[in-house]
């Protein structure tokens, strides 16, 4: 994997073991990333050294993931849209296991193992009632869904302004406008 890092400030780097769909690969290089002051929220981190992507799409996850190693250099982790837990239940048992700095919801994120609908605003409502500190950033292709999101607590709308239906197009517009450095 070519990841650069350009003009980020404050660089650290680790390594860290990942797998894929079972299969392990060697090690990848991941550090933290900043926000752009303008954007950081009081008691919430200024470093972003881990991202945890919601989405109900292993497809997206897959694609999400590449571009935040790729554009940003940090450690991501996914749920398991094809797991027999709910995908709540695994957003839960990661913040309580390693909280990350930053969460990416989709708003649709389809029937849970025992066929309940499950969304965003839900999860991000919880996240908040829990004590969450982390950011939110809201990532779906539906506007309405995206702003229920930010009034259920999310910090950011990835979608913003752009109407283009690609999700990790959207990704990389948020991470150029919302990240210090030449991303």
């Amino acid at each position: 994997m070519n990841i650069q890092f350009k003009k980020l400030t404050s660089l650290s780097f680790g390594i860290i073991p990942f797998t894929i769909k079972g299969f392990s690969t060697s090690f990848q290089l991941y550090g933290t990333a900043k926000l752009k002051p303008k954007f950081c929220s009081e008691g919430r981190p200024l470093e972003i050294k881990s991202i945890l992507i919601v989405d109900d799409q292993a497809d997206l996850l897959r694609a999400m993931s590449g571009r935040i190693a790729k554009k940003l250099g940090i450690k991501t982790a996914c749920v398991d849209p094809e797991c027999d837990i709910s995908i709540r239940d695994q957003v839960f048992d990661a913040i309580e296991t390693d909280p990350p700095d930053m969460i990416i919801v989709d708003g649709n994120l389809g029937k849970s193992p025992t066929g309940e609908k499950q969304t965003g605003t839900e999860i991000i409502k919880e996240l908040r009632s829990r004590g969450f500190k982390g950011y939110i950033v809201a990532n779906s292709n539906d506007p309405i869904l995206n702003w229920e999101m930010m009034d259920g607590g999310a910090d950011f709308n990835a979608r913003g302004k752009y109407t283009k239906h690609d999700k990790t197009k959207q990704l990389a517009l948020f991470i150029n406008k919302y990240f210090q450095g030449d991303q």
